[in-house]
């Protein structure tokens, strides 16, 4: 049995009759989860998904993606999460270039894979009903930890995405060194407003080794995100720190018993000072920062809500640096020059990682796994630094420095300089090629509602704070920035608008 039925046996064992899964209405008990997952397994075998096999998932959040994911961990078909908000040509992708034998998923979303022609299971059918209802159970085959567990794609913020192959020993090496860290209380909610279709999905599956009951919605908004933390009585909110802000902004806010909340963990980013602390006024809970990504196999290193608490002192500065957090247990971490040497505290390169919740690789793409995993420590891109005391420190993305006359310029210095600015809501920074300078950054601002700004002013307030090399060289104000799914700023689309910009004015 690996680790997947070993967790849901697990659980059906020590908490029988505890709430699970949470859908709307719908509430199974990790006894009712067990034996559903189980039948469906056995429905599956039935009908020719063997071990090794692999089988796309297309949905919305919903208890049956969960149920999804334990059936096919049960007989070791690997699951391959398929992104609802993409277009029809990014799913046909994906289920051809991966070969899945099936794909299961909602009845509206199932027609955009039909020109693959392979079989389709709609959850809403009463074949559904009836696999994880009453198909008698049946022997289920030996699944090793080292086997497939799933291909989850990245989110494609510099390109095509890439199938990062994970299996059960990377679930079960996040779940037991973040839980050695963390050791979650009992009695856990935990509402998870990430999609289940990629690498966050981890983290409510680490959740549940505890016990805990997991929230699921179809899709965020802040005014449902509120209604469901009060109905459930929510004491964990799983989110990014752009769904935090709308929440913030909710007119609902004041009016909904948020008492029940203990801690809001957040990925993807990091949580700007003024966002955390309004956060903190408003909701009275703890807050965790969670650092990892997708080919690292979920969390990599955490902030615990004692770590916050500099940041949230009465008096702190508002340009106070708050660090990603230190590595969770089992994991190491470091930080490497270009040339992959190890770096000193506190001087700024790679970070890198190297634990059993690496990724495998990338699925038929050995170039691409070997650029990025060398001598088995995974690059992640991500520019930082550690300090003393173990804690890492994020400047910005490898590919995203800027070089400006030979000195570095990192967006994420500049964005949160700007963010200093009592009008400024959001920032978002790129470099582009510059005849003078090699490269040169450019600002993309959003203005809080009811605040005026112009660029003048913008420049006058940095100059005090940024050196001049920092600074961008244009500041252009819009509606919203560009985000993916899970929150993160697509520099990629900023970068296009600069440069197509600066095409214009040249050719003007």
């Amino acid at each position: 049995m690996a680790w997947m039925g070993q967790l849901i046996e697990r659980c059906r064992q020590r908490f029988p009759e505890t709430v699970a899964v949470i859908d709307g209405e719908r509430e199974v008990t990790f006894a009712q989860l067990e034996d559903r997952t189980a039948r469906l397994a056995s429905a599956l075998l039935a009908r020719g998904i063997r071990k090794g096999d692999r089988v796309g998932i297309l949905a919305r959040n919903r208890l049956e993606v969960i149920e999804s994911y334990f059936a096919l961990g049960r007989i070791g078909a690997a699951f391959v999460p398929i992104n609802h908000t993409s277009v029809q040509r990014e799913m046909l992708d994906i289920v051809q270039r991966c070969r899945v034998s099936a794909v299961m998923g909602e009845a509206d979303l199932l027609p955009m894979v039909a020109e693959a022609k392979t079989p389709l299971y709609a959850f809403e059918d009463r074949e559904y009903a009836q696999w994880t209802e009453t198909q008698e159970r049946a022997a289920l085959p030996n699944v090793e930890i080292t086997d497939l567990m799933a291909i989850l794609h990245t989110s494609a913020t510099t390109g095509q995405s890439k199938g990062v192959m994970v299996d059960y020993r990377s679930l079960r090496s996040m779940a037991t060194g973040f839980l050695a860290d963390v050791a979650p209380e009992p009695g856990m909610v935990f509402f998870n407003c990430f999609q289940l279709c990629h690498g966050a999905l981890v983290q409510p599956f680490i959740y549940m080794v505890r016990g805990a009951t997991i929230v699921v919605q179809r899709g965020f908004t802040a005014q449902g995100c509120l209604e469901e933390l009060e109905r459930t009585r929510t004491t964990h909110l799983w989110v990014v720190p752009e769904m935090l802000k709308f929440i913030m902004r909710s007119r609902n806010l004041d009016s909904t018993d948020v008492s029940s909340l203990r801690q809001v963990a957040y990925a993807a980013a990091p949580l700007p000072l003024g966002l955390l602390r309004e956060a903190h006024q408003k909701l009275r809970c703890g807050f965790r920062q969670i650092y990892g990504m997708t080919e690292g196999g979920g969390p990599m290193a955490t902030l615990g809500p004692e770590e916050h608490a500099v940041a949230l002192a009465p008096g702190a500065k508002p340009d106070l640096v708050v660090p990603a957090g230190r590595v969770i247990c089992g994991t190491s971490m470091r930080i490497c020059s270009e040339s992959g040497d190890p770096l000193p505290p506190r001087e700024i390169g790679e970070v890198c990682v190297r634990g059993d919740g690496v990724m495998l690789g990338y699925w038929e793409n050995p170039a691409a796994t070997s650029e990025v995993i060398r001598d088995g420590w995974l690059r992640t891109g991500d520019l930082g630094y550690l300090d003393e005391a173990g804690y890492a420190y994020l400047v910005g993305r490898l590919k995203e420095m800027i070089m400006r006359s030979g000195q570095q310029v990192f967006p994420v210095e500049v964005e949160k300089v700007l963010l200093e600015h009592p009008a400024i809501a959001e920032a978002g920074v790129v470099g582009i090629a510059d005849p003078d300078w090699g490269e040169t950054p450019v600002a993309f601002l959003v203005v809080k509602p009811g605040s005026a700004v112009t660029a003048d002013e913008v420049n006058a307030f940095l100059v005090d704070r940024l050196a001049s090399y920092k600074r961008p060289s244009r500041l252009e104000f819009v509606q919203e920035l560009p985000r993916g799914m899970a929150g993160k700023l697509l520099r990629r689309v900023l970068k296009e608008r600069a440069m197509e910009r600066a095409m214009a004015e040249v050719g003007a």
